[in-house]
C-alpha cells in the first residue's frame, strides 16, 4: 500500500470516527479486537512487523472482548460497515 493510499484511508477513518463522538475508545478497541498481526513475511512485504488482517468475530464475542455496551459496539460496527466506508 502506498503512503498516499494509507494516508487517505487514515483520513477516511478519522472522518468516520468523527461521526461517533464519545465512542473513540470503543472504536479503537473494536479495531484492535478485529485485527490480527501476521508475522510471516513474503518477499513482497516490507518492514519487520509483517502485516495486519481482519479477524472476524461473532458480535457477542466482539462485545465481550471490547467490554463495552452492546449498543456502543453496534454503533461502531454499523458506522464502519456503511457502504461509503466499508472498513468492516
Amino acid at each position: 500500500m502506498s503512503r498516499t493510499t494509507a494516508r487517505a484511508l487514515s483520513e477516511h477513518g478519522k472522518e468516520a470516527c468523527g461521526d461517533l463522538p464519545g465512542l473513540e475508545a470503543t472504536v479503537a478497541m473494536v479495531f484492535r479486537a478485529l485485527t490480527e498481526r501476521v508475522t510471516e513475511r513474503s518477499s513482497l512485504q516490507r518492514g519487520p512487523e509483517g502485516r495486519e488482517r481482519r479477524r472476524p468475530l461473532p458480535f457477542d464475542t466482539l462485545c465481550e472482548v471490547v467490554a463495552a455496551p452492546r449498543d456502543e459496539v453496534a454503533k461502531v460496527v454499523q458506522r464502519f460497515r456503511r457502504r461509503d466506508t466499508c472498513f468492516l
